[in-house]
C-alpha cells in the first residue's frame, strides 16, 4: 500500500464537504500537508496496535538491569522502537546463536533481586517491562556483565518510515487502511472552528478508534502471526 491508495480518498472527501465552504476553498493547503497528517495517523495506529509494526530481530543490551527500548545507534537495531513487545530468547555474544527463551516478570521484582544479591551473569533470564509507568525503559535479570556482548532476540513496535511522495509505501498493512484515512479527516477537520467540522472530527475519531477495535477483535479468532524476523545468520 501507498501514499497514493490512500491520500486522493481523503482529499475527495474534503473537497466534497457538505455545508463547508471554507473548507473546500483551503483544500489546496491541505494538500500541502497531507503528508504531514498521513505520517501521524500511520504513527498513531502504531502507537494504539504495536503489533500493527512490529519487527523481530536480535538486539544488543547495554550493561545492568535498566535497558532502553532498541534504538539504532544504542542497540544495532534496524529501527528505533515506539514500544517493546517482548523479549523472546537469548541469542549469545554474536546475536545468531538462539539460546534459552527469556521469560517475562513484574519489573520491581526484577529491581528487587538486581538490588539484594543479584549477580550479573548470562543468560538473561527474565525482562519486566510497564509500558504504562515506563513506556522507555525495561529491566533485565541477571543484570547485563560489562566487557562484553549480550545479545537478546526482541519484538518491538518500529517507527515507521517517513511519506514524503505519493508512491512511497506506508509502513502498515492494507487493513489499516480505513483507520489511516479516519485519523486524517479528524486532523484536517479538527483545524476548523465551526460546529459543523468539529462534530465530523469526532465522528472521524470515534470511527478510526472503532477500526482498530474491529481489526482487534478479527485478529483474536485467528492463530498469532509471527513479525518479521531480520537479522538470523
Amino acid at each position: 500500500m501507498t501514499a497514493r491508495d490512500i491520500i486522493p480518498h481523503v482529499l475527495w472527501a474534503v473537497q466534497n464537504a457538505d455545508g463547508n465552504e471554507a473548507l473546500r476553498e483551503s483544500r489546496d493547503t491541505i494538500t500541502v500537508t497531507l503528508f504531514d497528517f498521513l505520517n501521524a495517523a500511520v504513527r498513531e495506529v502504531i502507537v494504539c496496535r504495536p503489533e500493527a509494526n512490529a519487527v523481530t530481530e536480535s538486539i544488543l543490551l547495554e550493561p545492568g538491569l535498566r535497558q532502553r527500548i532498541p534504538r539504532r545507534r544504542l542497540h544495532r537495531s534496524s529501527a528505533d522502537a515506539i514500544t517493546l513487545i517482548e523479549l523472546v530468547r537469548n541469542m549469545g555474544e554474536d546475536g545468531c546463536t538462539p539460546g534459552s527463551h527469556i521469560i517475562p516478570a513484574a519489573p520491581e521484582i526484577l529491581l528487587s533481586l538486581g538490588a539484594f544479591g543479584g549477580g550479573m551473569r548470562c543468560p538473561i533470564d527474565n525482562y519486566g517491562y510497564d509500558r504504562l509507568t515506563d513506556n522507555d525503559t525495561y529491566i533485565v535479570y541477571p543484570p547485563v556483565p560489562g566487557g562484553g556482548d549480550v545479545w537478546v532476540e526482541a519484538t518491538y513496535s518500529a517507527e515507521p518510515a517517513r511519506i514524503v511522495g505519493i508512491d512511497d509505501e506506508v509502513s502498515l498493512s492494507e487493513s489499516y487502511k480505513q483507520a489511516i484515512q479516519h485519523h486524517m479527516l479528524y486532523e484536517i477537520l479538527s483545524g476548523y472552528g465551526d460546529q459543523a467540522s468539529v462534530t465530523r472530527a469526532l465522528h472521524h475519531k470515534q470511527e478510526f478508534l472503532n477500526e482498530l477495535d474491529m481489526k482487534q477483535k478479527v485478529d483474536m479468532t485467528w492463530p498469532r502471526s509471527a513479525s518479521s524476523v531480520r537479522g538470523e545468520g
